[in-house]
């Protein structure tokens, strides 16, 4: 069976829809499959060699190969954009040509992707599939602020229009969303592996991250917040901390942004807190050494998502926090609770519920023997639940059911 990946987006990459692309890409090529990727836009950051063809068994490819250093302009980002969709259509036939494709696997979706999926699988008589992982939220909250954002939400929820009477496979990665598709669409509805890991790139890290080095504290927590949507989760945990920050030696590493809006808003927080000297932010951090800061930490703090987003989708990083072996504080969003059980693999808070997260906090600080046992239950876990050649062989046997003769 030939896939074909048609995504949006910086690739390749560590993080993110990248990263997701790149292990569900590679979990179905040692599975057996023939895969191929084909970036519609933004522009090329680096051609695929043999380094990555050997590790990853696929090949990508990317339709506009102009040198641009800097962010496009809102119109040049459009046009990119819609050229670099257009695009898609040559690559797509040199690749039939030479193996033919079975099966259009759309990450990234918009009106545009799915109307040049649809053209192409007519002339080819291929079947597709989506990746719905969140929903359109680019209407609420602070993301319409922005005409790009809007375009965007514009462009997204337009492409329900296909995903409503064209799409063969609509996977899903939560329950919310697989509610939303169950019984209104032409197509099948198949939950897919919502967060992945791979398992080789935890075994070979070593346990002296200099990322946390400039800290001598006794506790190093780690938290993810790249936009500023997500210090809405962040707020929680700072509270908390700023109680404890006379009895414990804490220090708290933020992957978040350097962005102006971002730092500002972060600044007021933790001057509220009296936490302006416990706190540092990493920001544009390799990401190769993204697992090794969690593989360092003493404990990861899983911040809640804001509400116009926290059900529409499922946090990708959920595998790579539970795989780290580092413990886990959390509140349950999306279907976290299928994964994450209190006192067994995670110590759950009540968002906003300061006293829940002090408790957390302080557990963890005063036992080494709880801090341990979390963090091995929680590798346990993410083994079981997340391993990417594990979940893609579901993906094969769901298409397989609805596709029977490919």
């Amino acid at each position: 069976m030939h896939i074909v990946f048609l995504k949006r987006g910086q690739f390749p990459g560590f993080d993110g829809n990248s990263r997701r692309v790149s292990l569900i890409g590679s979990g179905l090529a040692k599975n057996g499959c023939k895969v191929t990727v084909i970036v519609a836009y933004p522009l090329e950051v680096s051609k695929c060699n043999d380094e990555y063809y050997n590790k990853n068994g696929f090949k990508y490819f990317h339709t506009i190969h102009e040198e641009d250093k800097e962010e496009p302009k809102l119109l040049k980002d459009i046009y990119f954009k819609i050229i670099g969709t257009l695009r898609v259509f040559n690559v797509f036939k040199s690749i039939n040509k030479k193996n033919r494709v079975d099966i259009i696997f759309v990450f990234g979706i918009g009106f545009i992707e799915l109307l040049v999926a649809c053209i192409l699988a007519k002339l080819y008589k291929t079947k597709i599939v989506i990746d719905k992982c969140d929903t359109n939220y680019q209407f609420t909250g602070h993301h319409k602020q922005t005409l790009r954002r809007m375009l965007s939400g514009i462009n997204i929820i337009s492409a329900e229009i296909f995903i409503r009477n064209y799409i063969d496979i609509v996977f899903t990665v939560n329950s919310n969303l697989a509610r939303m598709y169950n019984g209104k669409i032409k197509g099948k509805v198949k939950m897919i592996i919502p967060s992945l890991i791979d398992k080789q790139e935890y075994d070979t890290i070593d346990k002296r991250d200099t990322l946390l080095s400039s800290s001598q504290s006794e506790f190093k927590l780690v938290c993810v917040a790249v936009t500023e949507s997500h210090l809405y989760g962040v707020s929680p945990f700072l509270t908390a901390l700023s109680d404890l920050r006379k009895k414990y030696d804490f220090h708290l590493f933020i992957l978040g942004s350097n962005n102006q809006r971002y730092m500002e808003v972060l600044k007021v927080r933790l001057d509220e807190n009296n936490l302006k000297e416990y706190v540092t932010v990493l920001s544009n951090i390799p990401q190769e050494m993204i697992p090794s800061v969690y593989v360092n930490a003493d404990v990861l703090l899983f911040p809640q998502q804001a509400p116009e987003t926290a059900d529409g989708g499922f946090p990708g990083k959920t595998a790579e926090y539970l795989m780290s072996g580092t413990p886990i504080i959390t509140t349950l969003f999306s279907d976290l609770d299928k994964y994450l059980k209190s006192g067994e693999n995670c110590l759950v808070v009540s968002y906003g519920d300061i006293e829940t997260y002090q408790s957390a906090l302080c557990s963890l600080f005063d036992s080494e023997y709880l801090r341990k046992s979390l963090g091995e239950a929680g590798k346990k876990t993410a083994l079981n639940n997340f391993e990417y050649i594990k979940g893609t062989k579901k993906i094969i046997e769901d298409i397989d059911e609805v596709f029977p003769r490919i």
